[in-house]
């Protein structure tokens, strides 16, 4: 997990946002509103994605054959582990658009976005994810 959050940003996404925090990183107000749109916009997108995955990870009809179950834990331990990563950046985006709405200032949108990046953390954990 944690070369995931690396490849992510997540260090640095933690920086940010404890700059817009201490008021050292300020956007203005419009600025961040759009930034956070397009972090909506790229959650959106990579929500259905990420469903493909688990479905394709509960597929079935590979066979009863030895090979046949091979080929099907191959394909779903793939899935779940796209999924994962799908899920972080996820994770990744609401952080970020946590941090631009607490940069320009918008401070409860901004608890609001770090409380649905916690709300998906918590289900990814209770759906037995390796990657909240």
């Amino acid at each position: 997990m944690a070369e995931l959050e690396n490849v992510f940003g997540q260090v640095d996404v933690a920086a940010f946002n404890e700059g817009a925090r201490a008021g050292t990183i300020r956007y203005e107000r419009g600025a961040a509103e759009q930034a956070a749109r397009m972090y909506d916009e790229m959650v959106a997108k990579l929500a259905p994605i990420k469903k493909g995955l688990e479905q394709v990870a509960s597929q079935d009809g590979f066979g009863g054959f030895d090979s046949g179950r091979a080929l099907q834990k191959g394909f779903s331990s793939k899935a779940i582990g796209g999924a994962d990563v799908i899920e972080q950046a996820i994770a990744t985006a609401l952080g970020l658009k946590a941090a631009y709405l607490r940069a320009g200032g918008l401070i409860e949108e901004a608890d609001e976005a770090n409380r649905v990046m916690i709300a998906r953390a918590g289900a990814a954990l209770e759906n037995g994810s390796s990657n909240p």
